[in-house]
Parts: C-alpha cells; sequence; structure tokens
C-alpha cells in the first residue's frame, strides 16, 4: 500500500481506493505495472501516450507534453478501445477509470472436442 497524498486537487474524491486510519490506500483492484504505447481518442484527435501502470478498473497515463484531456474519451490500448472517465489530470500524467465492459476473449472449444455429440444420430 501506498502513502496517501495530504494535499489531494481540489475537488478530488477517490472511486475507486479509499483511504485508512493509518493514511494508506487500498484499491479494490490490483494495479499492474505496464509501459506500453497508448493512445487517446477524443472527438477527431489524437494524442500518443504511455500506459504506466493498468488494472480491471483504471489506469495511469503519462503524457509527453501537458496536455488538456476532456472528461469522457476513449483509450487504445494493444488494439483494444476502451471508453474512459477522467480521474485526476496532473502536469503530464493522468488516472482513468475504466466504464465500459472489458472486451471478452472469443471462447474457445475445449481440447479435443469438435463440436456436438453425433451419438444417437441416424
Amino acid at each position: 500500500m501506498t502513502r496517501a497524498n495530504p494535499d489531494p486537487p481540489p475537488g478530488f474524491r477517490p472511486s475507486s481506493s479509499f483511504v485508512l486510519q493509518d493514511g494508506t490506500v487500498g484499491r479494490k483492484d490490483t494495479r499492474h505495472r505496464v509501459s506500453r504505447e497508448g493512445t487517446i481518442l477524443a472527438g477527431r484527435g489524437k494524442i500518443r501516450c504511455r500506459i504506466l501502470d493498468s488494472s480491471a478498473g483504471g489506469a495511469m497515463l503519462e503524457l509527453s507534453y501537458s496536455e488538456w484531456l476532456p472528461p469522457r474519451f476513449e483509450l487504445e490500448d494493444s488494439g483494444v478501445r476502451r471508453q474512459v472517465a477522467l480521474v485526476w489530470q496532473g502536469a503530464r500524467r493522468a488516472g482513468v477509470r475504466f466504464v465500459d465492459e472489458p472486451p471478452r476473449r472469443p471462447r474457445q472449444p475445449a481440447f479435443g472436442r469438435r463440436g456436438p455429440s453425433r451419438e444417437g444420430a441416424a
């Protein structure tokens, strides 16, 4: 767990975390450190970014320069687009929350199974 920032930005309300009595922050979802390219799609514009960490509930993004971000936009990560809401933004970093359902992977048939059973067919 990490230490809570004693002076969060005005109007900041953590949605996916909570502050414990000892000042540590707990999270609903486990965050995984990553370092991969992403694209912010807002209106007709595209902004390249780096995804620094990711969880089932959101991600932390790093921008190459200070950029205004809208309250909602699409984030493309490894070819998958997700609808996100901006939770916080600093000079070159931003935190987003996923507001859509995670994409489902196509279900693979069980090993050795070729389809419906043909037993009893005439």
